[in-house]
């Protein structure tokens, strides 16, 4: 019983791993597949680049060698005793070292950063084969009708060493083949093989970096996927404590200030409303008088108040009034049009104070036309007739008024200007 038990669970157990097998690919296992084959692309030609890289190198090294071999048959052929060839042989190095030296220093080239990577590359070498290039160059231009002297000058140890029959010779030949091959040997060298060698590193620590970015970016977005919820319902229990305490904490300060604050505006409210009810005073009593000089004080007192007030309505209408009562029409048009314009001017929404403000305008307007031509007459009136309509748009109260204002009876004209149209 116990084995034909057995046989349906191992069947069953064989069934998922071939399901396994079997089993499509997820998006982002097919994106991973992609990229993993995406890299061996790369580097398989990356591969095959510095094994023909490689080739070039090799090549012409060996080129390089069987030149310098040469060289060094003529030195052994033509010394009389191995003591000589080995002086010779070490000027030769010594020449193609400093041959080699010279051509490192003129092929090193500034390597640019990638502008989307973060590591920063080291041009310090290249900075200062920059500078000892310019020196180099700058004293070999200036001092080159010298440089025949300076060689043959460098070459007379070698030359004494040599012997005197073509010593000389030999020992310059020995200077300049070696040093010309060695500058060809240090830049060729260096710009074939060991500038693109050292690019290649760069790039691979660079890459090394992206990718390392890359992968942490994912981790990270994959915790915040897996943990949303979490850490959604973390941040709004912390959230609601953090409120909570806040308003624990600047609650009686926030009582506090407001009630400063409302104390303030009571005070004031109060302090303005003392003293438009003394500005009304002040025009009330210039206009009952009939004295020309009280009401002359009484305006140059409400003008010095509209300089520091310039958009208050009540200033204005109380300034045009006394104007008016000194028959100075123009100027109380004037003061309500510069008071609209102030108003503007701190974008004030258009409200009650420039219905009033419209309202009285057009009624000026409408006293200046009386005395005009007809013509001109006639032009003014529809002026005041479009304030005043804008008036009543702004306060529908203004309606009503106008029907029964003595200073506006004139203004209506019936199927022209008439109140139903306002």
């Amino acid at each position: 019983m116990k084995i034909q038990d057995e046989e349906p669970l191992n069947n069953e157990q064989e069934k998922p791993k071939g399901d396994e097998k079997n089993a499509p690919e997820t998006p982002e296992e097919k994106r991973e597949r992609e990229k993993r084959e995406k890299r061996e692309r790369k580097k398989e030609v990356e591969r095959e680049r510095k094994k023909e890289r490689r080739k070039r190198f090799v090549g012409m090294n060996y080129s390089f060698l069987f030149f310098i071999g040469i060289g060094f048959l003529a030195i052994y052929f033509f010394t009389e005793s191995w003591h000589k060839t080995a002086v010779a042989s070490l000027w030769a190095l010594a020449a193609l070292a400093s041959g080699a030296f010279a051509g490192l220093l003129f092929g090193i080239q500034r390597v640019r950063p990638d502008e989307t990577s973060k590591t920063e590359i080291n041009n310090n070498l290249a900075e200062v084969s920059d500078w000892l290039t310019k020196i180099i160059v700058g004293v070999g231009l200036i001092e080159l009708s010298s440089l025949p002297g300076y060689i043959h000058k460098a070459a007379q140890p070698l030359a004494i060493c040599l012997g005197p029959e073509c010593g000389l010779a030999v020992a310059v030949a020995i200077i300049i083949f070696y040093s010309v091959t060695g500058f060809l040997i240090g830049f060729l060298d260096y710009r074939i093989f060991l500038a693109i060698l050292i690019k290649d590193s760069d790039q691979e620590v660079s890459n090394l970096a992206k990718i390392a970015a890359e992968k942490g970016k994912e981790a990270g977005e994959k915790v915040v996927r897996d943990n949303a919820p979490q850490l959604q319902q973390f941040a709004a229990e912390k959230g609601k404590e953090a409120g909570e305490k806040v308003v624990r904490d600047i609650a009686p300060q926030l009582q506090q200030n407001v009630q400063q604050n409302l104390e303030l505006t009571q005070k004031a409210f109060a302090k303005i409303t003392t003293q438009v009810l003394a500005w009304q005073q002040i025009a009330e009593e210039a206009l009952k008088s009939t004295d020309q000089q009280h009401k002359e004080e009484a305006l140059q007192k409400l003008q010095n108040a509209r300089m520091d007030l310039p958009t208050s309505r009540i200033l204005a209408i109380l300034v045009g009034r006394l104007l008016q009562a000194l028959q100075r029409t123009e100027e109380s048009i004037a003061v309500l049009i510069e008071t609209l314009a102030e108003r503007r001017k701190m974008n004030l929404t258009p409200d009650d104070d420039d219905a009033a403000l419209l309202y009285n305008l057009s009624c000026y307007e409408n006293r200046k036309s009386e005395i005009l031509p007809p013509a001109e007459s006639e032009k003014l009136k529809e002026s005041a007739w479009e304030k005043l309509k804008k008036s009543c748009k702004l306060d529908p109260h203004n309606k009503g008024e106008a029907t029964s204002d003595a200073d506006l009876q004139t203004l209506f004209k019936p199927g022209v200007r008439d109140v139903a149209s306002l």
